[in-house]
């Protein structure tokens, strides 16, 4: 009934879509959004945000330089 994909790591995952909504533990924000930020992918981040505030500060300063390419980061908090 629900068409779904599954794919075999990040990777495949980024080649395939324009944005992703990070709703993975916590520990695993920081890599996956900061992957996906380099890669110029709109990114929304559940809360929190990352384990560390230098996480949190890092990925945002990514996403606002990114942000001249018309690609965002969401977040709700850190």
């Amino acid at each position: 009934r629900h068409k779904t994909q599954s794919f075999s790591g990040l990777d495949a995952l980024l080649d395939r879509v324009d944005a992703l909504s990070i709703v993975t533990p916590t520990k695993d924000h920081y890599a996956i959004a900061s992957e996906a930020i380099a890669r110029g992918k709109h990114v929304l981040v559940e809360k929190p945000m990352a384990l560390k505030r230098e996480h949190c500060e890092e990925m945002i300063a990514d996403g606002w330089i990114n942000k001249k390419s018309q690609k965002y980061l969401k977040y709700l908090g850190c």
